[in-house]
């Protein structure tokens, strides 16, 4: 018979909230948008349940070219 698993949710609230991975999340965004070059930007997206960093496009020409050249996900390998 298999035995059963019980997650420690609470552990991994805490987890996902630990400003340490906060931090690690913030550097991978900056490293992400230095790579995809200038116009773009790394910003921390604050939630309850979890930290959240994303990579957005600042310039008018940097979206033109994340539209042409999918520049971002092209970046994505200086995040690691």
């Amino acid at each position: 018979m298999s035995r059963k698993l019980k997650l420690n949710n609470a552990g991994f609230r805490a987890l996902r909230t630990d400003p340490a991975v906060k931090r690690d999340l913030m550097k991978r965004a900056q490293r992400v948008a230095e790579a995809a070059g200038d116009g773009f930007e790394a910003h921390e997206s604050p939630s309850k349940n979890r930290a959240r960093a994303t990579v957005g496009a600042r310039t008018a020409k940097a979206r033109r070219k994340q539209s042409k050249d999918n520049v971002l996900q092209r970046a994505l390998n200086a995040g690691r």
